[in-house]
């Protein structure tokens, strides 16, 4: 009984350690998930998300009227570098 425990355990942590760093965003690493920081692609995920904010900034400006105006100037991504 104990070696089938320990085997379902084994498998509940293999599961679980490869969807906490694959998968899951990390607030204190600026949303990115373990394993794109370790192995350095953080920063293109980050350039690529600075480039998506951008488009759909252009793209709410062109949908919304012309006389619609944003307090405090259009929206913009977190100037904060988590990485840095």
């Amino acid at each position: 009984m104990r070696q089938s425990t320990n085997a379902t355990n084994a498998t509940h942590c293999q599961a679980f350690f490869a969807w906490y760093n694959d998968q899951h965003c990390h607030s204190s690493i600026g949303y990115m998930t373990a394993h794109s920081v370790h192995y350095g692609l953080a920063a293109d995920m980050q350039n690529a998300k600075g480039q998506l904010d951008r488009s759909a900034t252009q793209q709410l400006v062109r949908v919304l009227k012309p006389d619609v105006q944003f307090l405090g100037g259009l929206p913009r991504s977190s100037s904060r570098n988590w990485l840095a």
